[in-house]
């Protein structure tokens, strides 16, 4: 099974393990069919043929809060932003609102890089995704990470992030911080 199959059945099943973590995980984005979405928020250029495994890891690539998703013509978009809790539009008989988890939504993408800046890490994790560098890095308390999607591998930093870290931004080693 390629990697990105198995990385969006992953994110779809209760259970699963983080290579190299061994830390079970839920699924980083829940469907919430009581929630709308019209003129709440706007979202990315809408995926064509996706699967519903394909829209959750463009998501989860994007580091996105949300995304909406309708499985009838397989149409997806992401969110950009939060889903505002003002919005009250009625839930949508064909696109379906899905929400990050608050694994997800802890870390954010850092505005800047690690280069030249005094940070410890802990072991690598290899084999991962995105989503479970989210879940290890909350399952150990860790203020930040690196991930390198290409490769798959990813460290949790062990101290907070100094503030004069000031980098250009790496997407080999992306920094995510805790709000």
């Amino acid at each position: 099974m390629d990697k990105t199959l198995r990385s969006g059945l992953c994110a779809l099943v209760a259970g699963c393990v983080i290579s190299g973590a061994a830390q079970a995980q839920e699924a980083p984005y829940e469907i919430h069919p009581e929630l709308g979405y019209l003129g709440c928020f706007e979202t990315k250029p809408t995926l064509w043929g996706a699967t519903l495994e394909q829209a959750m890891q463009s998501a989860e690539m994007e580091g996105a809060h949300g995304f909406l998703y309708w499985p009838e013509r397989a149409f997806a978009a992401i969110m950009i932003g939060e889903y505002p809790a003002s919005c009250t539009t009625p839930p949508d008989r064909d696109w379906h609102v899905y929400l990050a988890s608050e694994a997800m939504i802890f870390y954010q993408a850092a505005k800047h890089g690690i280069d030249g800046c005094d940070i410890a890490f802990g072991e690598e994790i290899t084999n991962t995704t995105l989503w479970g560098m989210f879940v290890a890095g909350r399952s150990m308390g860790a203020p930040g990470f690196v991930f390198d999607g290409a490769i798959a591998t990813g460290r949790v930093t062990l101290d907070r992030v100094p503030d004069e870290c000031s980098g250009p931004v790496n997407p080999a080693q992306a920094l995510y911080v805790a709000e």
